[in-house]
Order: structure tokens, then C-alpha cells, then sequence
């Protein structure tokens, strides 16, 4: 069912003090650093751990499910996505199991790829993001 690791998200206090952590420890650079403005706007910087992407996220919104994520849990793993097929198929199956959804259809994601999330609440508390692209 799992193809690959797409991407891993962190969640961060810091993004600039983050950002500097990985240049002087690990001589890694983002690739792009963006502000999305959206419904729960965030600073973002994207990296690459060869086919899998690695993002770190500072909110900048109190309000938005990684601030609250954040308060509750400190800084780390926001998610795990995992790279899929047949996402439409994989979504009807999480809801035929029980699982709830964060979003009742297959979404896109700003960056265009296909998005399913299921609650932590029904998956023992791990964050589980699935993507087509």
C-alpha cells in the first residue's frame, strides 16, 4: 500500500533559528522558504533527503491545527506522509474501517498533489497523511 516517504512535516517554534540549525550542523539549505497566507497562514521552509522532502513549519496563526499541535505537543513530527496509489480507493477504505477523516473528499494541496489525512483520534495518535501526486 505505502509506495515511498513522501514527505515528513515538522513543526517548529522557530522557523529562522531552525533553518540555521540545519545550515550549521548539517550544510543543509532549504530549497524554498515560503509564507502561505491562506486560512492559517505559516512559515515554511522545504528541503530534500533524496526522494523524500522534508518541511518545517513555524505557525503563524494561534488559531490553526499545527499551532494547536504545538502548544499541546512542543516542537517535532507534526506527520508522516506516505506516497500512494489509488488514493480515491484508499480513502473509502480508511471511512469503511472507521477512520475519520480530516476532510470528507480527496483534496489537493497547494503544491497540486492529492491529500487524504485521517484523524489522529482514530489512529492511535499518529498523524497519517496520504499523497498522490
Amino acid at each position: 500500500m505505502f509506495k515511498y516517504l513522501h514527505h515528513v512535516h515538522y513543526a517548529v517554534e522557530d522557523l529562522d533559528a531552525m533553518i540555521e540549525y540545519l545550515d550549521k550542523n548539517f550544510d543543509m539549505k532549504p530549497e524554498k522558504v515560503e509564507i502561505s497566507k491562506g486560512n492559517h497562514p505559516a512559515k515554511e521552509a522545504v528541503y530534500h533527503a533524496g526522494i523524500t522532502e522534508i518541511q518545517v513549519t513555524e505557525p503563524l496563526d494561534t488559531t490553526s491545527e499545527l499551532a494547536k499541535h504545538l502548544a499541546r505537543h512542543g516542537p517535532g513530527v507534526y506527520h508522516v506522509a506516505f506516497g500512494v496509489k489509488n488514493i480515491e480507493t484508499l480513502f473509502q477504505r480508511a471511512i469503511d474501517n472507521g477512520n475519520e477523516m480530516r476532510r470528507q473528499k480527496v483534496s489537493v494541496a497547494p503544491r497540486g498533489y492529492k491529500t487524504v489525512n485521517i484523524e489522529k483520534s482514530t489512529s492511535h495518535g499518529i498523524g497519517f497523511q496520504f499523497i498522490e501526486d
